[in-house]
C-alpha cells in the first residue's frame, strides 16, 4: 500500500502587505488600512508569504518545524490576513522591501478647479493656475505604478475638489489594483456622487471622507463658503455615514465660529462623525486677503481651546476630537505624547509622505506651493524622493534652525518650516505662527495632561543628518 502524499499548501497574504522600511515595518491591510507592527524577525517571513513558497519550503529557509508554521497560519486565518493555496502562484509580485527611508504616504491634488470660493482658501489663485495644465489621467496613473513598485502603503485624494474630478472613480479602480490603500478623499462636501461611493464599495474599501465644515449653523458655515452650502454638506456627512463610510470633519478656527466651537462638538457627536480636527488659519492666500474677517485673537483660540479639552476630559465621548497639534483624543486612550529629541527632523510629522499636484508637481506638503521639489513630467518619482533636496527638507534636525535655544522646541518640534520660509524669508527662520500656540500647550494643556499622568515620550532618535543645508536655499531662492 502507497502512502498518500500530503498536499503541499502555499500561504499567501491576503488583502494584505508587508510596507514600511530599515527598523520601521508593518503589516498593512490595504482594504481598511489598519497596520500591523512587526519586529525584524518577522519581516521577511511575511513577506515571503506571497503564494510561491509552500510550508515546506518556508520550513527549510527558517529553520522551523512545518507543525510550527502551519499553526502559526491557522492562527492568522481566522483574522482573514492569511489564506492557503492548493498550488503555487507565479502570477502573484509583491513590491520589494524598499531601502529607507521610504515612501508611505502621498496625497493625490487630482484638480485644481473647485466650485467654492471660501474666505479662508490658503490657495485659491495657485489652484486656478494649476488647472490649467493639470498632468493626463495617463500620466497619473504612471505615477500610481511607481507608486506601487515604491510600495506606498497610502494614499489621500484632494483637490480643488476632489468630486469635480469625472475620472475619480477609474482613479479609484486603479488604485485599488496597485494595492494601496486610500486613507482619506477631501472635499467641502456639497456634491454626492453615487459613481464614487459604488467604486469604494465594489473593492470593499474602508476611507475616511474629511469633510470641511467651519460653523454648526448656516448662518456661520454659508458666511464664509457661500449661501446655501452648509445644508449640502450636513446631507452629505449624513448620506456618507449611513453608506458605512467614516466622516472626519475638518474646521479652521476663525472670528466668524471662535466662541461657537465649544458647542459645535456636541452637534457633530450627534452627526455621528468619528473625528472633529480643529486648525488655526493658515497665513497664506484668502487668509492674507481677508485677515481682519478670518483670523481670531490668541486669547480666543485658546479659550476655544481649552473649553473644548475640559469637556472632553469631562465626558469623552465617541468622537475624538484633535486641537491643532496639541492635543488628541488618543494622548487619553494611550497615556501618552510626544516630544521631540535635537536631532529629530522639523518635518516629522510629514516624515514619509509627498504631495502630488495636480499639474505634476511634487510637494512635500499641501502647504509647501510654489516650493516644488520636483515634476513627474520629467523626473520619476523615485528619483524626486531620495533628491538631496527632498531628504534635507524632510530630516533637517531642529537643531539647525533659529529655534535651537527656544525652551519649548521639544513641544513644537520648531513648528512648520514652510511657513517660517513664508513669512519669515527663510527655511532656518522661526514660525510666528507656532511660538504663541506652543507656548500657550506648554503653559495650559501640559500641566493638565501631567496631572493626568500622561507620559511625555521622546520621539526615537534621528539618524545623524548627512545633507548640505545649503542645498534648501539655493532651490528655494526665487
Amino acid at each position: 500500500m502507497t502512502k498518500k502524499k500530503t498536499a503541499e499548501l502555499y500561504p499567501t497574504l491576503n488583502n494584505c502587505l508587508v510596507r514600511g522600511s530599515c527598523s520601521d515595518f508593518y503589516l498593512q491591510n490595504y482594504k481598511d488600512g489598519i497596520e500591523y507592527s512587526l519586529n525584524n524577525e518577522e519581516v521577511n517571513f511575511f513577506h515571503d508569504l506571497n503564494g510561491k513558497n509552500n510550508i515546506q519550503k518556508l520550513s527549510k529557509k527558517y529553520k522551523i518545524e512545518a507543525k510550527e508554521i502551519k499553526d502559526f497560519i491557522n492562527n492568522f486565518k481566522g483574522s482573514g490576513l492569511i489564506k492557503l493555496l492548493k498550488k503555487k502562484n507565479e502570477t502573484i509580485n509583491f513590491p520589494s522591501l524598499n531601502k529607507s527611508p521610504s515612501l508611505n504616504e502621498v496625497q493625490i491634488e487630482l484638480t485644481g478647479n473647485c466650485n467654492l470660493w471660501c474666505k479662508h482658501c490658503y490657495g485659491r489663485k495657485d489652484f486656478e493656475k494649476i488647472s490649467k495644465n493639470q498632468i493626463t489621467k495617463e500620466q497619473l496613473f504612471s505615477c500610481l505604478d511607481q507608486m506601487k513598485d515604491m510600495n506606498v502603503a497610502r494614499i489621500i485624494i484632494s483637490g480643488g475638489e476632489a468630486f469635480l474630478y469625472k475620472e475619480l472613480p477609474s482613479v479609484i479602480e486603479r488604485i485599488a489594483q496597485k494595492k494601496i490603500h486610500i486613507g482619506g478623499i477631501f472635499t467641502n462636501g456639497t456634491i454626492i456622487r453615487n459613481d464614487i461611493f459604488r467604486s469604494l464599495k465594489k473593492h470593499n474599501i474602508t476611507t475616511t471622507f474629511l469633510v470641511s465644515l467651519d460653523g454648526p449653523n448656516a448662518a456661520i458655515h454659508d458666511y464664509i463658503r457661500g449661501n446655501g452650502n452648509f445644508n449640502k454638506s450636513i446631507d452629505f456627512i449624513k448620506k456618507t455615514i449611513s453608506d458605512g463610510f467614516r466622516v472626519t470633519v475638518n474646521t479652521v478656527a476663525m472670528k466668524p465660529n471662535i466662541k461657537k466651537l465649544p458647542a459645535m462638538r456636541y452637534f457633530l457627536e450627534n452627526l455621528g462623525v468619528s473625528r472633529w480636527r480643529i486648525s488655526v488659519p493658515r497665513e497664506q492666500g484668502e487668509v492674507v486677503a481677508n485677515k481682519d474677517l478670518i483670523i481670531p485673537d490668541w486669547d480666543d483660540i485658546f479659550k476655544a481651546y481649552k473649553r473644548i479639552l475640559l469637556g472632553v476630559l469631562a465626558n469623552k465621548g465617541k468622537m475624538k476630537i484633535q486641537l491643532s497639534s496639541l492635543f488628541k483624543t488618543e494622548f487619553l486612550e494611550n497615556g501618552r505624547y510626544y516630544l521631540y529629541n535635537n536631532d529629530n527632523g522639523c518635518c516629522e510629522y510629514k516624515r514619509n509622505s509627498l504631495v502630488l499636484e495636480a499639474n505634476g508637481n511634487i510637494l512635500s506638503c499641501p502647504a509647501s506651493l510654489n516650493l516644488p521639489l520636483g515634476n513627474i513630467k520629467n523626473n520619476s518619482l523615485k528619483k524626486i524622493w531620495y533628491s538631496d533636496l527632498t531628504q534635507a527638507i524632510k530630516t533637517l534636525p531642529i537643531k539647525d534652525t533659529k529655534c535651537k535655544n527656544c525652551k519649548i522646541k521639544k513641544i513644537c518640534g520648531a513648528g512648520c518650516r514652510i511657513m517660517a520660509k513664508k513669512l519669515k524669508g527663510s527655511y532656518f527662520e522661526i514660525d510666528p505662527n507656532a511660538c504663541p500656540l506652543y507656548n500657550f500647550f506648554h503653559k495650559e494643556i501640559q500641566p493638565i495632561l501631567n496631572k493626568l499622568k500622561i507620559k511625555a515620550v521622546n520621539i526615537p532618535q534621528a539618524k545623524k543628518y548627512s545633507f548640505n543645508k545649503s542645498v534648501i536655499e539655493r532651490a528655494w531662492r526665487r
